[in-house]
C-alpha cells in the first residue's frame, strides 16, 4: 500500500502500479494526494482507496484497466479517463 502522510503531488516520473492481487492507496486526515501526470497509474490489479484524506486524479490514466473501490476520504477525479479503462468503480458510503 502506499500511505500520503502529506498533501503532496506526485512527481511525474513517478509510477503507481497495481500487480497481483491488487493495491491501496491510503491518505491520512487532512492531506491530499494528486497524480497530475497522465498515465503514471498502471495496471490490471485491482486499486482501493482507503483513508479519510483525498486523492485527486487530474490527468487520464489510460494505462489502469483494473477495478477501483473508493472506500475512504474523498476522491475527486477530474478528467473522465482518471480511473483508465477501469471495469467497474465502486464506492462505499460510509466506509
Amino acid at each position: 500500500a502506499l500511505r500520503a502522510d502529506g498533501t503532496f503531488t506526485t512527481a511525474a516520473a513517478r509510477v503507481i502500479e497495481t500487480t497481483g492481487s491488487g493495491g491501496a492507496i491510503d491518505v491520512t486526515a487532512g492531506n491530499t494526494l494528486t497524480l497530475g501526470t497522465a498515465d503514471r497509474l498502471r495496471g490490471s490489479a485491482p486499486l482501493t482507496k482507503t483513508g479519510p484524506g483525498t486523492l485527486a486524479i487530474t490527468a487520464a490514466q489510460t494505462n489502469f484497466t483494473g477495478d477501483a473501490t473508493l472506500s475512504g476520504g474523498t476522491t475527486r477525479l477530474a478528467n473522465h479517463q482518471a480511473l483508465g479503462s477501469s471495469a467497474s468503480a465502486t464506492h462505499t458510503v460510509g466506509a
